[in-house]
């Protein structure tokens, strides 16, 4: 773009979740995440006059004007916009910094961003304490709804007075298969959803859950419980630096004013095959749905994060389902043929900067040009978590604990292959208290590191957990579990304790699972010595439903 001055200016979320779990309700945890994406995706770019965007997604935003009045309307622009329409979230917004390129740029940029992260985080409203507050929030000044949407009449426990906030996060959260159909721009949430209803010519057109219970539109809520995915992908913050520092603008011949900048156009990339993988693990996992409600609810999807709650029986095949949706879309990029200096020569090229032979390469150049060490580049994988609860566990509580569990699966794994944790929460549970029985999770889901070889994987699992449906009741289960919690203050003998409990059992003739697991060779370690953790393991999961434990019976031999 030859010598021209650009006028670079960042803006970036902090502290989503206080924004997200303004309260427990799906509908508004769902709203205001999608109101964040559509401000981040949708608004942010609109107000950028004069100017290009180089990143537009997950939560960060950044882009290039050709006059520094053009940089700071957009800038005052945008602040007011999310000051307006989002004053209890933490954001930082940068000066408008003049280079000749991003890359001149990008310092001063990310550095004026987290200083303000350090001292000073978004803008504050305030109001008068004597207004009625919103029933729902409990902290805004409540105001009348418009007569045309007073009431919803799927839902008993809606009202007429919402504050503003919760009122658009109500909106906000009500999808429609029509209004995907018809609308010129859509957040990564919403193509998602779009791919999904694509693909099937429904008879009743099943309704996005605005509520926990709706997950089961079809059964009493009294007992339900739901299954709350977390993950986000590993490794992904060298990827991301690589990308930043990538010729801003491809070589073409446009006036500079009118090309769709290099940068913007990886990002781009990026959030496509997102989309593709996500949905490619939702149509596997739900197909096609003959109720009044979907049994899932994209909460986020924008980044490399993603949050989705589902009624209990659809985990274990999601999580297969992702993971190996993940999994074949990394070789589908790795299998590039690159031309050294020349790009590529096949027909998947477009992935060239999702390859990991390039990304390496650009990072080995980096090195030598700073004088730094080379830094390995590490494959594509997510850490997850779920948990498993009641419908009416408040949302906040299993946030913690599935951002904990996630956390726990990245570092005992090292970000490795893809992994999961999970835990079976109950609404009275302290999310803080160490569970009283040890497990063998968490656990990578399948195809483990080369050298990984003493826990299963969770796909191994899954498989042992149809064998044992049906062979192993529920009474079984819950007496083997009660003397592991008996025998856990031994804990250099409990695995030898709950072994000859076991034998004792079985030797009475009429307890024939309890022979299934003592010659299951998964149970034991090469020296012979039994598992017990893999067998608190296997109960655990034993005691999530599935999908496939319908008309899964009993079969002996």
């Amino acid at each position: 773009m030859g010598d021209i001055v650009k006028y670079y200016f960042s803006l970036q979320y902090s502290a989503i979740q206080k924004t997200v779990l303004r309260h427990d309700r799906l509908w508004s945890i769902s709203g205001m995440s999608q109101i964040l994406a559509q401000m981040n995706e949708i608004v942010m770019p609109y107000l950028v006059q004069g100017g290009n965007v180089l990143v537009a997604g997950g939560g960060k935003f950044t882009a290039r004007f050709y006059s520094k009045e053009a940089g700071e309307k957009a800038r005052n622009e945008i602040i007011k916009r999310i000051s307006t329409n989002l004053p209890m979230l933490e954001f930082q917004a940068s000066i408008i910094v003049d280079a000749l390129k991003w890359e001149d740029a990008k310092d001063a940029v990310l550095d004026c961003l987290n200083s303000q992260k350090k001292e000073f985080r978004g803008y504050g409203v305030s109001y008068n304490p004597h207004f009625r507050v919103c029933p729902e929030c409990g902290e805004y000044p409540a105001i009348k709804r418009p007569e045309d949407t007073n009431k919803n009449k799927d839902d008993e426990d809606d009202t007429e007075d919402f504050c503003h906030i919760c009122f658009v996060a109500r909106k906000k959260a009500i999808i429609h298969k029509n209004k995907l159909e018809k609308a010129e721009k859509l957040t990564t949430l919403e193509r998602i959803y779009k791919k999904y209803f694509e693909l099937y010519d429904f008879k009743n057109i099943p309704k996005i859950p605005l509520d926990f219970k709706n997950l089961y539109s079809d059964k009493e809520e009294k007992g339900l419980r739901m299954a709350v995915w977390f993950s986000d992908l590993n490794n992904m913050k060298e990827k991301v630096s690589i990308w930043l520092s990538e010729p801003e603008d491809e070589d073409t011949k446009e006036p500079d004013k009118l090309k769709v900048p290099k940068i913007f156009k990886i990002f781009e990339m990026i959030k496509d095959v997102n989309i593709e993988v996500i949905s490619n693990a939702l149509i596997k996992t739900f197909g096609y749905i003959d109720l009044k409600h979907l049994p899932f609810r994209l909460i986020v999807a924008g980044g490399d994060d993603l949050r989705i709650v589902m009624a209990e029986e659809y985990i274990f095949d999601f999580l297969l389902n992702y993971a190996s949706a993940v999994d074949a879309k990394a070789k589908e990029m790795e299998d590039i043929d690159i031309i050294p200096g020349a790009g590529y020569k096949n027909d998947k090229g477009k992935y060239i900067y999702l390859n990991m032979e390039w990304l390496q390469c650009k990072s080995n150049e980096w090195a030598r040009k700073k004088g730094k060490e080379v830094q390995v580049i590490k494959p594509y994988s997510f850490g997850g978590s779920f948990v498993v609860t009641s419908t009416h566990t408040p949302f906040k509580k299993i946030h913690d604990v599935c951002d904990d569990l996630m956390s726990e699966a990245k570092e005992a794994t090292e970000r490795r292959g893809n992994s999961v944790n999970w835990r079976v929460l109950s609404v009275e549970d302290n999310p803080s208290v160490k569970e009283i029985i040890k497990f063998e999770k968490p656990l990578f889901i399948d195809n483990p590191p080369e050298g990984e070889k003493d826990n299963l994987t969770f796909k191994e699992y899954v498989y042992m957990r149809r064998f044992y449906h049906g062979r192993l009741s529920g009474s079984h289960a819950q007496q083997i579990a009660s003397k592991i919690i008996d025998f856990k203050n031994d804990s250099e003998k409990v695995s030898k304790k709950v072994e000859d409990w076991l034998k004792k059992q079985a030797s009475t003739g009429f307890e024939k699972s309890y022979s299934y697991i003592l010659v299951d060779p998964k149970f034991r370690k090469e020296n012979g010595d039994f598992i017990c953790e893999r067998l608190a393991t296997l109960l655990e999961l034993l005691s999530i439903s599935a999908k496939t434990d319908k008309g899964n019976k009993k079969q002996d031999g």
